[in-house]
């Protein structure tokens, strides 16, 4: 089972390089493709050396620090560029001293909708956004041996957002689409691990995240003419977490 996991994160790891770089003839490599790169090659050996390993899949929702409005039939509405619901999947695995590196692969929606149907009239202002992202960091465990809750913990790391096309609509007059670059961000998370089963854990985490997006292109007009904060969409914000955690090689941490 561990092997076979193992050949497909070798394959993933191949199929990326294939897909993302020989694939384009004029690919340039940038910080967001050197970062995953490099956290798949530093990942692949310690699924072997790892004493243990854990299947993570966590659930978020994000509250953004940066708001930006925009009128629906006379009411001022907000949405942030750092809000949204999301998923991720991925690996944690023992480096030594209850430290523990992770790494994962998700996806964010953020969506704000107003709707309104009078005598067949229609009456629509929406945003809608969403991104891929890759974390990797690290995590430090500190056992507390309670009954319930198994230990309490707390790390750091990086993030590769890559985003997808920005799309709004205000008061059913289409705003256009915003491209946005992909960037670098970092994070600082913390919370407990609850004991479910031997094999399964839960762990419920408020997770804080550091970054920004550029605009590089927009379909009604230059960049240049956004406001600011399409211009520069601020994507920092809080996540609270639940991650559901499967343990497939060494013993559950919750009976360190």
């Amino acid at each position: 089972m561990i092997q076979s996991r193992i050949r497909f994160f070798r394959f993933l790891l191949i199929d990326y390089l294939g897909k993302v770089v020989l694939a384009e003839p004029n690919f340039r490599m940038n910080r967001s493709h050197l970062l995953v790169i490099s956290a798949l090659i530093i990942i692949y050996p310690s699924l072997t050396s790892a004493q243990q390993l854990n299947l993570i899949g966590r659930a978020n929702i994000g509250i953004g620090f940066d708001y930006i409005s925009q009128d629906f039939k006379g009411l001022t509405t907000f949405y942030s560029p750092g809000g949204g619901m999301g998923l991720e999947a991925g690996l944690e695995g023992e480096i030594q001293n209850d430290l523990y590196w992770y790494g994962t692969l998700g996806f964010t929606y953020n969506l704000n909708f107003h709707y309104e149907e009078i005598n067949g009239q229609t009456t629509k202002t929406a945003f809608s956004w969403n991104k891929i992202i890759f974390t990797g960091g690290v995590n430090k465990y500190f056992d507390i041996r309670n009954k319930y809750i198994a230990n309490f913990y707390g790390g750091g790391g990086l993030m590769v957002a890559i985003p997808g096309t920005l799309r709004r609509t205000i008061n059913s007059t289409y705003q256009g689409r915003i491209g946005y670059k992909p960037n670098l961000g970092l994070l600082m998370h913390g919370g407990a691990t609850l004991t479910i089963t031997d094999n399964f854990l839960l762990r419920p985490e408020i997770r804080y995240r550091y970054i920004n997006f550029k605009a590089e292109s927009f379909t009604r007009g230059d960049v240049s003419s956004l406001e600011s904060g399409l211009k520069k969409a601020r994507g920092t914000g809080l996540d609270i977490s639940v991650t559901i955690v499967k343990t497939i090689k060494g013993g559950s941490r919750s009976r360190r």
